[in-house]
């Protein structure tokens, strides 16, 4: 009934739905299984599926993810990363995380913020080559940037 009434609205129905239906299925969950179900009666663990499914299934050019791997478990998580790197294909996508695994598997380009500052801007290699750098001298990333070592 949920899908039914978000994706009345959109012209292309059906190709939406079998998107929803097809990214459902890369996270394991069963469409015929939810079809019917209002948003309380799916489970924590169904309904971030379903709603990082529908988000996807919908997405035109640009996907914005905030913390997508919260309340997954290992299983979940590699799931995740695993769409992500199908989705990214075809579409922009933004992730703002915590988990350095879905970093380091999804991410082309990155930034790191500190107080709302960017204090890293690079790939992913570049970020780890800082953090050893970091090991060697002593000093946090931000501490790089302001005594000269890393440059913005």
């Amino acid at each position: 009934d949920t899908v039914e009434l978000i994706l009345l609205k959109n012209p292309d129905l059906e190709e939406m739905k079998l998107n929803l239906v097809n990214f459902l299925s890369k996270f394991s969950v069963d469409y015929k299984n939810i079809e019917h179900k209002n948003g309380y009666e799916l489970s924590g663990g169904e309904l971030r599926r379903f709603a990082l499914s529908l988000s996807m299934a919908c997405s035109q050019d640009l996907l914005i993810l905030d913390e997508p791997t919260i309340g997954f478990g290992g299983k979940g998580k590699q799931q995740l990363r695993n769409i992500c790197k199908e989705f990214k294909k075809e579409h922009a996508l933004i992730v703002v995380t915590h988990d350095f695994r879905l970093i380091e598997d999804i991410c082309d380009h990155l930034w790191v913020l500190d107080g709302g500052k960017i204090i890293f801007d690079g790939n992913f290699d570049e970020l780890a080559h800082s953090f050893l750098q970091k090991d060697r001298v002593g000093l946090n990333i931000y501490e790089m940037f302001e005594k000269g070592i890393l440059e913005r």
